[in-house]
């Protein structure tokens, strides 16, 4: 089982109005909001009295929980 604890990557969504092809479009041009761990607190990460949606990504290697797997 692969962990995904750790930094991640967001783009803070306030009016929570974008499209899923607008957030792949702005993680391809690495337009970032910001980074926090997670598991965490937003307003421990800087996000204080944030209302809205957050867009977390980050890219991980799953070809070792693949191999194990099968």
């Amino acid at each position: 089982m692969k962990n995904l604890n750790g930094k991640w990557n967001y783009i803070a969504d306030a009016n929570s109005d974008l499209s899923f092809d607008s957030i792949k479009a702005k993680i391809g041009r690495g337009e970032f909001s910001g980074s926090m761990n997670i598991p965490s607190n937003w307003e421990l990460e800087g996000l204080l009295d944030y209302s809205g949606t957050i867009w977390f990504y980050r890219n991980f290697d799953n070809s070792v929980t693949q191999r194990q797997n099968r």
